[in-house]
């Protein structure tokens, strides 16, 4: 999971986790599935911050090249 779930420019490193750590906490997972019948969201991005702190967002979003954060900047410039 963490080669698939980490930025590829994660300091993370599974390798320098104690493998006896690592060990103790897979006895934790527990796989299950779920039937979903309903979603229900609201979006609040950044909406309770001043107008500051919301362009200093999108200006950090700008410089990645995740696919997802370029949506996410998408959206907050919609709504800005």
């Amino acid at each position: 999971m963490v080669s698939k779930y980490e930025k590829l420019d994660s300091l993370y490193n599974l390798n320098k986790v104690d493998s006896k750590y690592v060990h103790r906490m897979t006895k934790g997972i527990v796989a299950f599935k779920i039937h979903i019948t309903k979603i229900e969201a609201k979006a609040k991005r950044n909406q309770n911050y001043p107008v500051e702190r919301q362009e200093l967002v999108i200006q950090n979003l700008e410089n990645t090249r995740n696919h997802d954060d370029i949506k996410i900047d998408t959206l907050m410039r919609k709504n800005l």
